[in-house]
Order: C-alpha cells, then structure tokens, then sequence
C-alpha cells in the first residue's frame, strides 16, 4: 500500500546495527502520506530491507506515528506501509511555532528544543533574519515583531516564557511533577529570561563559531558565578541529571543556549557546572537544533559581527579549516 499523495519533509535518519547506532544524519525524504492528511511522522523499518541493521527516519517536530516502510537505497523516498494491527494515521498539526535562524536566535531555542524534547507535536516556520535590529517581516505573526512565537489554531503566545507555560496547560513533563522542584525549575528559567545580561549582551548565540574573547570582564564573570551557583544548587537538591530533576524539562531548555555560549566563547566553570553543560549539548535534541543551525546556507552578518566584535575567531564549523 503506498498512499497517493508526498510532500517533502526534513527528517533524522538513524542507521543501527545490532549492538547499537552507527551513526546519525539529516537527510530530506519524500514521504508518502494519506489523502488529507496533514504529515505522517514517524515511521521505521525492520532487518529486513538490509541484513544486520535497522533504520528509523524519525520526521522533526512533528507528533510520533508509528509505521513500517522500506527506504529505497536508490531514491530519497520512504514507501510506507502499514501492516495490522497499526493503521495510517491523519494528523492534523494545528501549533505554529514561529523562529529565526538556528544558528543565531537563542529564544528560538528554548521552546523548540523543548517540544521536540518532548514530542509535542508542531509545525515549524523558520522565519530568517534580515540586517539591522528591526525584523519587519516578524510584524506578519507576532505582535511584537520578535521570534519565537506560538500560533495555535485562535490562539497567539508571543513569548518563549509564556509558551512553555502555555504548554504546560495541557502536556505533562514541561515542568517537574514534585512541587518544590517545579518552583524551582520555574524560577530557574524565571532568571534566564529576565536576568544574565553581561553573558547575553557580550556573548551573542553562533552555533558554529568558536571565539577567544579572552578574560571576561567583571560583570560577565559575576554572571558566570551566578550561572553556576544556580546550576549546582539545582543538581544537588534534585539530585541530576538534569536541572531539577531525573527528566529534562522547560528550565534546562532555557539554558542549552547558555551551554552553547559557554562552548563557543570558551568560557569555564567549575566541573560539576560544566559537566551538566555537556549533557545540555550531547541532548539529542539540542544536537539536532545545533548541527542544523551550522548547516543553515544564510550568514546575517550583523549577527555574524556581534558575536566576533574585535575579537579572535578560532573556528569556524560551517568551513574545514579555522578561520585565520
């Protein structure tokens, strides 16, 4: 059975042999979809195509739906069938969730990291930047003219705060179940949205470069005590992996761009501190939204110029060798 209809989708393929994954890639497939329907998701097929490993091409951001198929080793195309008892499936994707550039906007991050974390089904608007401070072309879906911005059927959240929170309406895990630990999660991520101005300000979020800004000046070393003064409160009351807990939740999706920035321009704090910025990177949805943001074609180069100032650029990742 291969439904009518196709439309292209972004999708992570994962090769897996018997004793584990070999490796992971982005590639574009055709998907063959039902009649009506909005995308289908998510679907994998067993040993069979190829002896000794499997492979699952998970759609991004989009709810699960599981399916069997067999990729054609010859076309970027998954035949889709659906063998009893699991059927085709219709899904209708009714959130929006507006963002900038990955490789740039931090605030885009947040939100789409953490639905995708937790499989809250979305349909992503990449939306690029233009130079120069003003983004007219945001004014068409957000009220403020910024990014990120949730469009749910009559429903408009402007903020990346107020989306999770918006989220958490309806879809467990967006914060800690325990009480004390949900309050500090909130509050955590409470700070990173109103608070850090010197790391924000001097340190502007680049997925691909790798900066030597030196040492940090005053202000910028009293946020960086504050960051890990927070950090290992939270995993020494709760115990890790994650911020306030077992699970990731909204607020260590607030702070995956601080993680970044940490990597990128260098900086270091102590090791309990980094080593849960580490885990905050190796995420595999972080890692996704990262490798996607240095594979983005665009550079806007007042983003670009923000980030490298006067400052030495000691990689690029989006090129082979280091900048010189």
């Amino acid at each position: 059975m291969v439904p009518e209809t196709a439309r292209q989708v972004r999708c992570r393929f994962v090769r897996c042999s018997l004793t584990g994954i070999e490796n992971t890639r982005h590639q574009d497939f055709t998907v063959f979809c039902l009649p009506g329907a909005d995308l289908v998701v998510r679907y994998q097929c067993r040993a069979e195509p190829v002896p000794g490993f499997y492979c699952m091409a998970q759609a991004m951001s989009y709810s699960a739906v599981p399916l069997f198929g067999v990729l054609s080793p010859l076309r970027r195309r998954m035949y889709v069938s659906a063998p009893n008892p699991m059927i085709l499936k219709e899904v209708s994707v009714s959130r929006h969730l507006y963002i900038a550039n990955r490789n740039y906007s931090s605030w885009s991050m947040r939100p789409w990291v953490l639905m995708h974390a937790l499989d809250i089904p979305f349909n992503e608007i990449m939306v690029p930047f233009v130079h120069g401070d003003r983004q007219p072309q945001f004014d068409a879906f957000s009220p403020t003219g910024k990014v990120p911005c949730l469009v749910d059927g009559e429903v408009t959240v402007w903020d990346s705060l107020a989306i999770c929170e918006y989220l958490a309406e309806g879809t467990p895990g967006v914060w800690p179940e325990a009480p004390t630990a949900r309050a500090f999660a909130r509050c955590a991520a409470a700070e990173m949205h109103s608070g850090f101005p010197a790391l924000r300000n001097e340190c502007s979020m680049n997925c691909s470069l790798t900066i030597d800004m030196g040492t940090p000046g005053d202000a910028l070393e009293q946020d960086l005590k504050r960051l890990e003064s927070l950090w290992c409160e939270g995993l020494d009351r709760f115990g890790g992996p994650w911020l306030a807990g077992e699970a990731f939740t909204a607020a260590d999706a607030f702070y995956a761009p601080v993680a970044v920035r940490l990597k990128g321009y260098q900086l270091h704090l102590g090791e309990q501190a980094m080593a849960y910025a580490a885990r905050l990177l190796e995420h595999p949805s972080v890692a996704v939204w990262i490798a996607e943001g240095i594979a983005e074609p665009d550079r806007e180069m007042s983003h670009e110029n923000d980030c490298i100032r006067d400052r030495c650029v000691v990689e690029d990742a989006r090129i082979a060798s280091p900048l010189t």
